[in-house]
This record gives C-alpha cells, sequence and structure tokens, in this order.
C-alpha cells in the first residue's frame, strides 16, 4: 500500500452518550383576529434527547521519516529537487538540498500548493524564505494536494527561476470525518443545503441516524455533527436566550457557535478548526 494512503478506519464510533435536555422552542404563529388585528406568540416545549462528542481515537502515524538530505548536500547545478519525507493528516514536511550559495539569492525559496478543497485551481505560495525544511500545517485529512518548489537565481540579465516537477500527495484520514468521501460532503455543504438539513435532524428521534441518511456522512461523523446540534441547543438556545432561534443569521448566533461548538466538532471530526468556522465558511447551522 502506498504509504501516503491511509484506508478508511474500520473500528465503529463509540456509541452516543444520550441526556435528556428540557427544551424551550419557540414558536411562531399569528392569530388575525377580526376588527382587532393582533399577533399571538405562543410557547412550545420539547423533550429532545441531546448527544455529547465522544472521544476520538489517536490516529496511527504514517510514512514518518527524516530528510533523506544530508544538512550540509547542495543541489546538482541546473536541477531542482525535493522530497516529502513526513505526511500526517493535517500535515507534510518538506525538505530538499541547499543551493550553491554562489547561484542563489538570500531567500530563494518559494514553496507552492493547490487547493482541491476550496477549488483553487492554480499554484499559490504556502512559504517563501532561505529554509530548506518546512513543515506546511492546517491541512485537511484525507484530501489530495499538489506541490512544488522554485529556487529563485540571482537576479542577473539572462536568469531564471528554477521549477521542480510537481509531487501528488494525499494527506492521512482521520477520525471521524477525515476521509475521502466525508470530506467530499463537506467540500460541498454550501451547495446542497447542509445548515437547513442538519437543523431538521436536530429533533430527530435518533439524530445520528437522520443526518447519516439525510446528508450521507460516515456513521461516525454523523455522531460528530449530532453533538455539535445538542452543543448549540445548549449552549446558544437554552443558556444565550434563545439567539440562535429567534435570531439564527445574526453575527451574536455565530459567535456563539464558533466559541462554544466549532472546536469539540472539529475535534471529533479530525480536521483543523479553520474549515468549519461559519464566520468564514458556511458549514453549519446559520
Amino acid at each position: 500500500m502506498d504509504p501516503l494512503l491511509s484506508p478508511l478506519s474500520s473500528s465503529p464510533p463509540p456509541p452516543l452518550k444520550p441526556t435528556t435536555t428540557f427544551y424551550y422552542r419557540l414558536g411562531l404563529f399569528t392569530s388575525v383576529a377580526a376588527n382587532l388585528g393582533f399577533a399571538i406568540t405562543g410557547l412550545f416545549f420539547f423533550f429532545v434527547t441531546s448527544n455529547e462528542f465522544p472521544n476520538p481515537p489517536t490516529p496511527v502515524p504514517h510514512f514518518n521519516g527524516s530528510c533523506p538530505y544530508a544538512r550540509n548536500t547542495t543541489s546538482t547545478a541546473g536541477t531542482v529537487e525535493f522530497s516529502a519525507y513526513d505526511v500526517g493528516p493535517t500535515h507534510i514536511k518538506l525538505c530538499w538540498p541547499v543551493m550553491a550559495h554562489a547561484e542563489r539569492d538570500n531567500a530563494p525559496y518559494q514553496v507552492e500548493v493547490d487547493d482541491w478543497y476550496t477549488h483553487r485551481t492554480s499554484f499559490r505560495t504556502a512559504y517563501a524564505g532561505a529554509l530548506n525544511d518546512i513543515t506546511l500545517t492546517n491541512l485537511l485529512p484525507g484530501q489530495p494536494i499538489h506541490v512544488r518548489l522554485k529556487v529563485n537565481t540571482h537576479v542577473s540579465p539572462g536568469s531564471a527561476i528554477r521549477t521542480s516537477e510537481t509531487l501528488a500527495l494525499f494527506t492521512n484520514n482521520a477520525t471521524y470525518c477525515g476521509n475521502p468521501i466525508d470530506m467530499l460532503i463537506l467540500r460541498n455543504a454550501s451547495h446542497m443545503n447542509m445548515p437547513v438539513l442538519l437543523q431538521n435532524c436536530a429533533f430527530a428521534t435518533n439524530m445520528v441516524t437522520c443526518i447519516e441518511q439525510s446528508l450521507g456522512f460516515s456513521k461516525g461523523c454523523s455522531t460528530c455533527f449530532a453533538g455539535e446540534n445538542s452543543c448549540i441547543i445548549k449552549n446558544c438556545v437554552d443558556k444565550n436566550k434563545f439567539i440562535c432561534l429567534t435570531k439564527p443569521k445574526s453575527t451574536m448566533c455565530k459567535r456563539c457557535i464558533n466559541d462554544y461548538c466549532m472546536p469539540p466538532t472539529a475535534k471529533c471530526a479530525g480536521v483543523p478548526l479553520w474549515a468549519l468556522n461559519i464566520t468564514s465558511f458556511p458549514l453549519t447551522p446559520s
């Protein structure tokens, strides 16, 4: 098996820990009376089952090595080569031979990557500087990534930027959502009405099954988003003056979800927090 590709976890997620929460759901209805024209606001009461976040198992490291180039190794004249020597769910370590000082500028190296997840089709600079051993961090698990190295030679007439061949990699999988199938669903969340579908499952008898069937997530990943739903009800409805019920698209609601519910959801899902932050990327109820 390619060491850069880790299989989907075969271990089932731990069962949810159900607790009963007495939840006041504010249901608004209007009754227009003859000659009076007034609105009546009703208060409905619901019992819902709350789901706590499971503790994800410690991921097994894959492709954990050391840089194949010695510290004083210099590159062959006219060539640009580099190596990925450590690949994890959210990081990739890269290194390359040092270019002979007589041939390079003080800060000659540029590492460029593409970004499949956010639909970028062109390379962007992830690092620029003089180091020849770096770590790309905050990456998404179970995802393809293409990397290339550029070396800036001395600025002189006829000099050119040397570019390596593109290296195609996959970050390792992570429990519970960090795999190609679940990440593809997350990637397309804004196009498949995910916020509404998640919100609809908040009052389902079996929240995990509802999310699994409505969105197509694996059972483990559905468990994480069931925990998120329960967290929103607990912290941003019951304890926060119903702000996410009366004003679900408000800045206050989004801030509450980001502060209380996104960190445990990201930890459970095995993805960086930025991928779930609803003030910058529409992946959760808003």
